[in-house]
């Protein structure tokens, strides 16, 4: 909770891919509820096409004066855009002052380790340094369901499209598979992005988020 965490007024929000999740969180509840408090909205993605949530990104950097983004692409789509991945040499010219900053980041293991490197580097306080790990389901039960897999019937109406899910198959699986729109993400059932409604029935998840 970022309620509970030692930070600054000043706060820089490192997300790569789906960790880009928390982070927004974090920053549309900052923006909600402290406006003088400063942020740093730094992203990293393959290209601008995979940038989750970038129309609320650029909306948030229009409409708020202490919100700034900077998005870091191996592919650049936009002139004001970075080229990745991120280095210590773009990390130091994206945070020119690291003294009373505080960090919070969200992404790959490797591309955590490497913010968190940085910022050492350049002097951080790391009490101010925070990180959250997503702990991917363990697919061992899931293989082993292969084995003795059920088949059961998809129907989407609404896209003309029906087909057949098997048991060890997850529902995003099915849908992307039977060409259905839907936003994975992490692919891990962690992230939120291709959050659905039940209106019946039940369903079991086991993704863990630890932070």
């Amino acid at each position: 909770n970022i309620i509970d965490r030692p930070s600054t007024r000043h706060i820089l929000l490192f997300s790569a891919g789906c960790g880009i999740t928390p982070c927004m969180a974090m920053a549309r509840w900052l923006l909600e509820t402290a406006p003088t408090v400063s942020i740093e909205f730094i992203h990293s993605a393959r290209s601008g096409a995979e940038v989750i949530m970038a129309e609320e990104l650029d909306r948030l950097h229009r409409e708020h004066d202490n919100f700034n983004l900077s998005r870091i692409l191996e592919a650049p789509a936009r002139a004001d855009d970075f080229t990745g991945p991120i280095s210590a040499p773009l990390f130091d010219q994206l945070v020119p002052e690291i003294s009373g900053r505080t960090i919070f980041t969200c992404g790959p293991e490797g591309y955590m380790n490497a913010v968190h490197a940085f910022a050492e580097a350049r002097g951080l306080d790391m009490r101010y340094f925070h990180r959250e790990s997503f702990s991917p389901p363990d697919a061992t039960a899931a293989n082993d369901a292969s084995t003795t897999a059920t088949t059961y019937a998809l129907h989407a109406p609404n896209f003309g499209k029906q087909s057949e899910i098997h048991s060890h198959q997850t529902l995003l699986e099915a849908l992307e598979s039977a060409g259905l729109p839907i936003i994975g993400a992490c692919r891990s059932g962690v992230c939120g992005s291709c959050k659905c409604q039940v209106i019946s029935g039940d369903t079991d998840s086991t993704s863990v988020a630890t932070l």
